[in-house]
C-alpha cells in the first residue's frame, strides 16, 4: 500500500481519487477554516493549517506527495484582479506564490517516490512562461525527478469544460504516460436535481442585470456574458466566484427565470461520489467546489501512477540532474561528450527570417539527416516528426517538428515550431551557434553559444570554424575535405613523433593545399577561398596528430584521476593555443606573400585579438587592422585604435554574420569590417557593400602605400 501526504488538501478531491487506487492518506494541510469543516466531515480528521510553519521532519514518511497548490496566483482571473488592484502576482505574491517552494522543501526533505500537482492551465504561460520554467527547473534539475505535464480537460469525465495542468514527477526515471480519454463526455442534465428550491431561481434584477451587461459587451466586442447552458451539453468552468451571482453556469426553466446549480450539482458537475457530505453555507460551498478539482481526471491519473510505481519500468531518457554546470560552455560540451550525437551550425539571416523567405524555422545541413531521421528524405517526397526539443538556457521545453521538404523545388530539411516569442530567432543571434544533441529517439538538447564559448565548443570536438555546419555521429566527425586531401593530410601526420609548433602546423596546413591543389597559386584574388581551406585543413591535421600521437595514451589504463585529469588538460590547453594563433599565421603569410610589410602585436600569449600595423616608408602607421576569429562580443576591444587612425581601423573577423544592431555600432565607433568573401552573403544586405573582403581589404592598403609613396 502507497503513503501518501495531502498538501493544499481544500475539500479533498485529489484525496479521495488515490483513496480509491488502495492508498493510505498519512497527513494532510489545508489553512481555509470552511474547507477544513468539509474536510473533517468527510474524512474524519482536521488538516493541519499553514504549511510554512510545518518542519519536513514533523511531516510522516511517504510515497506519494499531492498537492493542488493555490491557483489564484497564477490564474488568469487572479492576474487580472490583481493588476487591477494594484498588488503583486505570481512568485512575487508573498501570501501564494511562494507555496511551490513549500512542496519543493518537503520533495527536498522527504524525498516521495512520485508527486502530483495540480493548478490552473495559465501556470504554463503565467510571467511570460518565467514562473513555469522556474517550477520545472526545481524539479527537474535541483531535485532530480523524472517529470511529466499535461493540460487536460476534464470534458470527457464531468459536464463541464474545465482545463487544468497536472505535473507528475517521479525519484526514478520510470515510464509514465498520461490517461487517454472518451472523446464526448456526459450531458449536464446528468447531474441535476430533480426539485430544487426556488431561491436558487435568478431574481427579475439579477437576470436583466446580467442580461444588459452581456448586451453591452457584445456591442464592445468583448466576450464577457453569461453561461446559459444546453441541457444535452456541457457547461462553462465552475469558478469559486460562482457564488456571486452564478452567471457563468445558468440552468434553463420553462416559463420563469434561469437558475444557479445548487451545491449538491456542482459537487456532482466536480465528480464527487453520492455520499460527499457538505456541512457548510451554500456560499462557501460554491468557493469549495470552484476550488478543487475534477475527481474522475485524477482518477485515471493516479490508476497510471501507481501502475508505473509498481511496473517500476526504468525509461532511458534526459535527465536535467545530470551534467549541469555553473558554466553553460562546460555543460554544453559535456552533455555533446556524453550523448555523443549531436550536429551545429551557425545561425543565419534566412533563419531568423532576415532575408524575407517564406521558409520557417532552422535550416538543418543536409549531412545532419541521421541526427533527425533514420533514413534520408526522398525527393518527391515531404516528411515530418514530433520531438521534445529542451533549452537549458530558457529553463522550458519545444514540441518541435524535424521536416524533409522533398517535393516541388524544394530539398531540404528544417526545425519548425518553437513559439512566437522563441528568443533564438532574434536578429542579435545571428552568427552564434546553435548546437542540437540528441539524447533519445525523441528527446534533444538544444543551446545556443556565441563568441569565445562558441570557439572553445568548436575546439573541444576539432571542428574548423570555417565550417558552415558539422555533424558529429557516435562521435566521429563529417569530414569537410576531400578524400585526396585527406590522404595527404594522413602521410604528412605519420612523419612526426611529436607535436610540431602552432606555426608552423599552419604552416603544414597550406603545403597541403597547394599540393592537394596544384592548379591554386597564392595569388591575391584566391586569398579569400583559401584561407578558408587553409583552417579547415589545419583542423583535420591537428585532430589526425591526435588521434596518431595520443593513440597510446588513449588506449592505456590511467593509474588514477589526477592522472586522467593532467592528460586532459594537456591534450585541452595544446588546442586552445593552437586556436588562438592560427588565424594570425594565415593572414601573416597574406601579408607576407603580397609584401605588404607590417607589425603584429598581442598583449600576450593568452590574448585572442592581434593588432597588425601597416606603415608608410617612414614607420607612420597608415591602417590598423585588429584580428578576431569571432567579434561578436569582442569588437569594442579595437575601439583603442580609432584614436590613432580615424578612417583606416579595421577588424577582420570569421564571424559568420553580424545582426543590423551590431553593425551599426561597430560603424558609428568608426571601426569597419573585414570578412572572407564568401561570408559576406552571412551579413545583412545593407552593409554587404561596406564589408571588404580579404583581397579588397589587401589592394588597399596597396593602393594606399602606393599614393603615399608618389606624393613623397
Amino acid at each position: 500500500m502507497f503513503k501518501f501526504i495531502d498538501l493544499f488538501a481544500g475539500i479533498g478531491g485529489i484525496r479521495i481519487a488515490f483513496e480509491k487506487q488502495g492508498a493510505e492518506c498519512v497527513f494532510s494541510s489545508e489553512w481555509d477554516a470552511k474547507a477544513q469543516e468539509t474536510y473533517y466531515a468527510n474524512f474524519g480528521e482536521q488538516p493541519l493549517g499553514d504549511i510554512t510553519k510545518v518542519p519536513s521532519e514533523e511531516i510522516p514518511d511517504h510515497d506519494i506527495l499531492l498537492a493542488g497548490f493555490p491557483c489564484q496566483p497564477f490564474s488568469l482571473a487572479g492576474v487580472s484582479k490583481k493588476n487591477a488592484l494594484g498588488r503583486q502576482h505570481g512568485f512575487a505574491d508573498e501570501a501564494q506564490g511562494t507555496l511551490f517552494f513549500e512542496i519543493a522543501r518537503i520533495i527536498r526533505d522527504k524525498k516521495p517516490k512520485a508527486f502530483l500537482l495540480e493548478n490552473v492551465k495559465n501556470l504554463r504561460s503565467h510571467d511570460e512562461y518565467r514562473t513555469f520554467r522556474t517550477i520545472m527547473r526545481v524539479l527537474q534539475k535541483e531535485l532530480g525527478y523524472k517529470v511529466y505535464d499535461s493540460i487536460i480537460d476534464a470534458k470527457p469525465v464531468v459536464p463541464q469544460h474545465r482545463e487544468r495542468i497536472y505535473i507528475v514527477g517521479f525519484r526514478e526515471q520510470l515510464d509514465f504516460k498520461f490517461p487517454k480519454f472518451p472523446s464526448k463526455g456526459p450531458a449536464i442534465s446528468s447531474i441535476l436535481e430533480n426539485n430544487v428550491d426556488d431561491k436558487y431561481t435568478l431574481t427579475d434584477n439579477l437576470w436583466k442585470y446580467l442580461q444588459d451587461y452581456a448586451a453591452k459587451h457584445k456591442k464592445a466586442g468583448n466576450g464577457f456574458g453569461y453561461g446559459l447552458v444546453d441541457l444535452n451539453g456541457s457547461a462553462r468552468t465552475l469558478s469559486a466566484r460562482y457564488y456571486k451571482d452564478g452567471a457563468e453556469i445558468l440552468i434553463p426553466q420553462p416559463g420563469k427565470n434561469p437558475r444557479r446549480l445548487t451545491p449538491k450539482e456542482c459537487s456532482r458537475l466536480q465528480g464527487f461520489p453520492e455520499d460527499f457530505k457538505i456541512v457548510v453555507s451554500d456560499t462557501a460551498a460554491y468557493k469549495q467546489f470552484g476550488n478543487t478539482v475534477a475527481v474522475p481526471v485524477v482518477e485515471k491519473i493516479a490508476e497510471q501512477m501507481v501502475k508505473s510505481l509498481n511496473e517500476n519500468k526504468i525509461v532511458e531518457g534526459y535527465d536535467r540532474s545530470k551534467y549541469h554546470y555553473r558554466d553553460l560552455r562546460d555543460e554544453v560540451i559535456a552533455r555533446a561528450s556524453k550523448y555523443g550525437e549531436f550536429f551545429c551550425k551557425y545561425i543565419s539571416a534566412n533563419d531568423t527570417g532576415k532575408t524575407g523567405g517564406h521558409q520557417s524555422g532552422f535550416y538543418v545541413p543536409k549531412h545532419a539527416h541521421q541526427i533527425l531521421f533514420d533514413s534520408p528524405g526522398i525527393k518527391g517526397e515531404n516528411k515530418e516528426r514530433e520531438v521534445r526539443l529542451y533549452w537549458e538556457q530558457l529553463d522550458y521545453h519545444t514540441d518541435t517538428m524535424f521536416k524533409w521538404y522533398g517535393k516541388g523545388s524544394r530539398s531540404e530539411y528544417r526545425m519548425t515550431r518553437f513559439g512566437k516569442k522563441f528568443p533564438f530567432f532574434k536578429d542579435e543571434h545571428i552568427g552564434d551557434l546553435l548546437i542540437i544533441i540528441k539524447v533519445t529517439k525523441d528527446e534533444y538538447l538544444g543551446y545556443v553559444l556565441s563568441g569565445n564559448d562558441a570557439e572553445a565548443f568548436l575546439g573541444t570536438f576539432s571542428i574548423s570554424p570555417v565550417e558552415n555546419a558539422s555533424t558529429h555521429v557516435q562521435m566521429l566527425t563529417e569530414k569537410s575535405i576531400d578524400e585526396h586531401t585527406m590522404e595527404l593530410v594522413n602521410k604528412y601526420t605519420m612523419k612526426y613523433t611529436k607535436f610540431p609548433r602552432p606555426r608552423n602546423i599552419a604552416a603544414i596546413s597550406r603545403e597541403i593545399y597547394y599540393k592537394a591543389h596544384k592548379d591554386k597559386k597564392p595569388v591575391l584574388e584566391n586569398f579569400d577561398a583559401a584561407i578558408l581551406e587553409w583552417i579547415n585543413i589545419e583542423y583535420q591535421f591537428f585532430e589526425s596528430l591526435e588521434n596518431y600521437l595520443y593513440k597510446e595514451e588513449v588506449n592505456k589504463s590511467f593509474n588514477d584521476l589526477n592522472e586522467l585529469l593532467r592528460f586532459a588538460n594537456t591534450v585541452t590547453e595544446s588546442r586552445r593555443r593552437r586556436i588562438i594563433n592560427s588565424f594570425e599565421f594565415h593572414l601573416e603569410f597574406i601579408f607576407e606573400i603580397l609584401e605588404l610589410s607590417y607589425k603584429s602585436s598581442r598583449k600576450n600569449n593568452y590574448e585572442r585579438d592581434i593588432e597588425f600595423s601597416f606603415s608608410d616608408s617612414e614607420g607612420q602607421p597608415l591602417i590598423f587592422l585588429n584580428a578576431q576569429t569571432t567579434c561578436k562580443e569582442n569588437w569594442k576591444s579595437a575601439i583603442n585604435l580609432v584614436s590613432n587612425l580615424e578612417d583606416n581601423n579595421y577588424i577582420i573577423t570569421l564571424e559568420k554574420g553580424l545582426s543590423e544592431h551590431t553593425l551599426e555600432q561597430i560603424y558609428s565607433n568608426k571601426l569597419k569590417l573585414v570578412v572572407p568573401e564568401k561570408y559576406r552573403v552571412f551579413y545583412p544586405k545593407q552593409y554587404r557593400e561596406k564589408i571588404l573582403n580579404i583581397s579588397s581589404f589587401c589592394s588597399y592598403v596597396m593602393d594606399i602605400r602606393s599614393k603615399m609613396e608618389q606624393t613623397n
